[in-house]
Order: structure tokens, then C-alpha cells, then sequence
């Protein structure tokens, strides 16, 4: 996800985005968290999957256009 071209300011991250993404990361968080304590996945799975649940969350809320790439 990237801003626009006129970019992200201050404000705009810390009232929409910062609160967004701690409310979806403690929600995300408790859904993945019986995965990785069952063995289901392990932390280097649930890392990458929990960035990507709480960042597509936040991007729908926002509008905003974000996709998932691979490295």
C-alpha cells in the first residue's frame, strides 16, 4: 500500500490509519493466535499473515487501494 501522490500527512496517519490498524492488529491477533499455538503455522506464517489481514482491513475501511506482494 503507498499514498497517493500527494502522500500521507500527519494528521491523516494519526487519526485514520494508527487507529485502524490497532483496532484490526489485537483482532487479528486473537484469531491467529490458537493457529500458532496449535502448531498450525508457524511465527514466520503467522507474521506475514497477520500484516497482511490487518493491512487489507484497514485499506477497505479507507478506501484505500492495497495489495499483497511477494519478495
Amino acid at each position: 500500500m503507498r499514498p497517493g501522490k500527494s502522500g500521507w500527512n500527519k494528521k491523516y496517519f494519526d487519526e485514520k490509519i494508527k487507529p485502524l490498524y490497532k483496532k484490526y492488529d489485537e483482532e487479528v491477533y486473537v484469531e491467529l493466535a490458537p493457529r500458532v499455538i496449535s502448531g498450525e503455522l508457524s511465527n514466520e506464517e503467522w507474521n506475514m499473515l497477520h500484516n497482511h489481514m490487518v493491512w487489507e482491513r484497514v485499506s477497505r475501511d479507507l478506501g484505500l487501494d492495497y495489495k499483497r506482494m511477494e519478495w
